[in-house]
């Protein structure tokens, strides 16, 4: 047999046994909309600041720590800006269901007639498998040492004015637009906003419900 007749049969067999591993093992190939089964979100924070003549050029930074073991971050997991106002960690891709925690604080300096806002926030990414076949997200907060959830990650800080007493530190607020949880860019959306309208809703049909009794009530009175 020459060697080049024995490299065709060898790609030949190559070739045969592929198409059996394929025909045997369906998911050999791997799934082709990997790119999509994907969902991106974004995690606000706001720093607020009160008190009276606030120096201005003062930075302030926080920081994002992964809680659950090889949970994606941003790019970026510290955060600097100066002045009071919003910043933003992510995008945080997505590539597969789970919970996902993370814990976002304040980094602070010391800096002299500052009291910084030493408050705690564990942020809960949940993924689960979306409708259309891709993924999405549920996001909450939640302040560490309090229960119940929030729709906003805020670090409201202090400044003490020469020959002002820590008493009167409230005379002025400095802070930037209101910021909240955003919705990621896949996905059916937070349960948040859902748990505000079904509370209007709730309380909508229970002023309902009540005005009908007092009418009932009175009705029943003038019969009697």
């Amino acid at each position: 047999m020459s060697h080049k007749m024995f490299q065709k049969l060898e790609k030949g067999l190559g070739t045969v046994l592929l198409l059996c591993c394929c025909m045997l093992f369906p998911g050999f190939s791997g799934n082709v909309h990997a790119a999509e089964y994907a969902c991106e979100v974004q995690l606000p924070v706001k720093i607020e600041v009160s008190g009276d003549n606030i120096p201005g050029g003062k930075d302030y930074r926080v920081t994002l720590e992964a809680l659950t073991p090889e949970a994606p971050v941003p790019e970026h997991t510290t955060l600097t800006r100066t002045g009071a106002g919003s910043m933003t960690f992510g995008p945080i891709r997505y590539t597969k269901p789970g919970d996902y925690s993370y814990r976002i604080r304040q980094i602070t300096d010391g800096a002299e007639r500052f009291t910084y806002d030493t408050v705690v926030y564990r942020v809960t990414v949940r993924v689960t498998n979306g409708e259309n076949g891709g993924l999405q997200a549920q996001i909450w907060a939640e302040r560490e040492g309090s229960v119940g959830k929030t729709t906003d990650i805020t670090f409201r800080n202090q400044y003490h004015a020469p020959g002002q007493q820590q008493e009167q530190r409230k005379s002025h607020h400095h802070s930037g637009s209101p910021v909240k949880l955003q919705i990621p860019k896949t996905g059916d959306g937070s349960p948040l906003a859902a748990w505000g309208a079904l509370a209007a809703l709730a309380l909508g049909g229970i002023l309902l419900c009540g005005s009908r009794i007092g009418q009932r009530r009175e009705k029943s009175r003038s019969l009697g």
